[in-house]
């Protein structure tokens, strides 16, 4: 067994030796491998080359390959040492030219790769080169505006030349303009043209710079040179005229509108009014946009106003109109009495005051009367809420009849004080009459009350009576020596203080005087005299100052005079040194003021002005004028006017 097993391992081996030698028999043969294409260079662009065109073409030899196979090449491209950007792939020619054109004044490297269609590669050395620098467009010349050009329009337009780009690359335009002598200021950009017109309108009178930078497509840019203008002066608005009102219109309404034609204007155009009584007016309103003003407030009655109007524009430019004036009219004067004969008698002398929502009137006398000597004296009291329909209050109120005495509303009562009277109401016939210095109030205008019979005043008539800061003044009258030159207050009518005594001022003394208030002071006018031609004013009522002398239409005795509406009236009343029994002797116009010193003479002329002695007062927004004595004698007739 043993002898037989190692006759298997010895068989083994043997065969083992057997095939090894065979198989290395077989491996003794040489077999042939595929090769790479064979190294190549590259020859343009030439390595570390500059000034290389944006669009260069490569070119390098032709790799050949050693078993013959088809060869092709892989082209690189970037700025990356070692390029990875293929650009070209799959190329059968050894040169190639780039689509896109390349950055300038850069650095690029490129290489190729050889391949074989068994994908065995020979890559190239890697070049190196650097392409030209982007020149700037070409030099180019301003042409409008010229440079220093004056008088230049708010909206200029500007040209210049092209500028050309020397690799032929679009040009595009930005425009600088401002007032700095380098502009920075950016107005327009991108302009395909060389023209650019300014929109917005520049300031007038200013100098400016102007320039244009002409961009090529890699932003590389070149400046014109810097010109300068200067805008034309602001032109004022243009001329224009007022209208609406007439130059030297009268008879205007209080509330009117002023209308102007409108002044033209580059920019914005507003308005100043300057109106007044002034005949170079005062600024009355500013910065109007419209081209019409409607006074708001009454203009006074019968004065001449002044008005202008200065347009102007954004730049402080002014154009002037003419100057204009008017007259306002007067008051609305009837053509026929409330009525020409009242109920109450004929009468001269007497007193009304507006009283609890009516008018009274109050006594009186008729030298055309049948007892007394042809002297009537009445004491009789009426009242009216219309001036048409009168009642009889009372014709025994307790003092006796009278004229000139004086009447006032004060403590919520009427006062009667003084005036000429007879002692004893219905005295026998031809009985003489007296000056009275009593007092006597009502607060119902009915029953009366006498509070003195002997004030310390003297015995008077023709007084003027005036209520101040809650005191009653008594101011001048009297017959004796034509008036006194006193006057006197009081609280309660019974005590009674000399304010004033012999007045500083010459012809002071009168009688049948009248006094109106208008912007806190007293205006003094008429009277009985020689000749009162003059006024005079006061703020506290005891001391006076001359306003105006030598007056001639002032000088008239027992007239009316009232502030109606911010308005000084004088009307009627008898002129001064003239017979009440001739015509000439009054006047039939109103005579106005606003301030007491400057007067204008209405137009119109009324004959039921022609009366002194009668009384007016101010009801319900109109004036009421009553009774009086005129050349033909006396009269009971109501008149009103607003």
């Amino acid at each position: 067994m043993k002898t037989i097993k190692n006759f298997s391992v010895i068989c083994a081996a043997l065969f083992f030796l057997t095939c090894s030698k065979d198989s290395n028999n077989e491996s003794s043969e040489p077999t042939k491998q595929n090769v790479a294409p064979n190294a190549f260079n590259l020859t343009t662009i030439a390595n570390e080359a500059t000034e290389v065109s944006l669009m260069p073409s490569f070119s390098w030899q032709k790799a050949s390959d050693a078993d013959g196979d088809t060869v092709t090449y892989d082209f690189y491209l970037d700025t990356n040492s070692s390029p990875t950007t293929k650009i070209g792939s799959n190329l059968t020619a050894t040169s190639h030219t780039i689509a896109s054109t390349l950055d300038s004044d850069t650095k690029y490297y490129w290489s190729v790769t050889a391949k074989d269609s068994k994908g065995n590669t020979t890559s190239s050395s890697v070049f190196s080169f650097t392409t030209v620098a982007n020149n700037a467009p070409a030099n180019f010349n301003l042409l409008t505006l010229t440079n220093e050009s004056e008088n230049v329009s708010l909206t200029p337009s500007f040209t210049w030349e092209a500028s050309v780009d020397p690799e032929g690359e679009a040009v595009t335009y930005e425009v600088y303009l401002d007032t700095a002598e380098n502009p920075e200021t950016k107005i327009g950009t991108n302009l395909n043209e060389t023209s650019y017109d300014v929109t917005t309108a520049l300031a007038f009178n200013t100098t400016y710079y102007w320039k244009v930078v002409a961009i090529d497509e890699n932003e590389n840019s070149i400046e014109s040179g810097t010109y300068s203008f200067t805008t034309m002066n602001n032109p004022p608005p243009s001329n224009f005229e007022l209208t609406g009102i007439e130059n030297g219109a009268t008879n205007i309404e209080l509330l009117p509108t002023l209308i102007w034609v409108a002044a033209t204007d580059d920019g914005v155009v507003t308005y100043d009014l300057y109106f007044g009584l002034n005949e170079n007016p005062e600024l009355f309103e500013s910065d109007i946009t419209e081209t019409t003003f409607e006074i708001t407030t009454e203009l006074h009655l019968n004065q001449t106003y002044y008005w202008k109007v200065v347009a102007k524009d954004t730049n402080n430019n002014e154009t002037e109109s003419e100057i204009y004036n008017f007259t306002t009219k007067e008051v609305n004067l009837p053509s026929a009495a409330l009525t020409t004969s009242a109920p109450f008698s004929t009468r001269a002398g007497h007193t009304s005051v507006v009283f609890d929502n009516k008018i009274w009137v109050i006594g009186g006398y008729n030298g055309d009367g049948s007892i007394n000597g042809g002297v009537d004296f009445f004491n009789d009291i009426w009242s009216s809420t219309d001036g048409i329909n009168w009642v009889l209050e009372t014709s025994n109120p307790g003092f006796a009849g009278r004229h000139d005495h004086a009447s006032i509303v004060y403590d919520n009562k009427i006062w009667v004080i003084g005036g000429k009277a007879f002692d004893v109401p219905g005295r026998a016939v031809n009985a003489s009459s007296r000056d009275m210095q009593d007092v006597w109030n009502s607060s119902d205008g009915i029953n009366w009350t006498q509070v003195t019979d002997n004030a310390p005043f003297s015995r008077r008539g023709g007084h003027a009576l005036e209520v101040l800061n809650n005191k009653l003044y008594l101011v001048s009258g009297g017959y004796s020596s034509f008036g006194t030159e006193e006057i006197w207050s009081t609280t309660n009518g019974l005590v009674w203080t000399l304010e004033k005594d012999n007045l500083v001022f010459d012809n002071f003394s009168r009688h049948n005087h009248k006094i109106a208030q208008l912007n806190g002071n007293f205006y003094l006018v008429g009277g009985y005299r020689l000749s009162y031609d003059e006024i005079w004013k006061s703020s506290d009522l005891e001391n006076w100052s001359l306003v105006k002398d030598n007056l001639d239409f002032f000088a008239r005795i027992a007239p009316s005079f009232h502030n109606y509406n911010g308005n000084l009236l004088y009307f009627g009343g008898l002129t001064a040194n003239t017979s009440y029994t001739t015509s000439s002797g009054y006047r039939q116009t109103i005579w106005y003021s606003v301030d007491g010193e400057n007067w204008s003479e209405g137009a119109t002329q009324a004959p039921y002005f022609e009366r002194y002695k009668h009384t007016s007062v101010l009801f319900q927004g109109k004036i009421y004028m009553i009774a009086g004595k005129n050349a033909s004698g006396y009269l009971n007739d109501v008149w009103s006017f607003d």
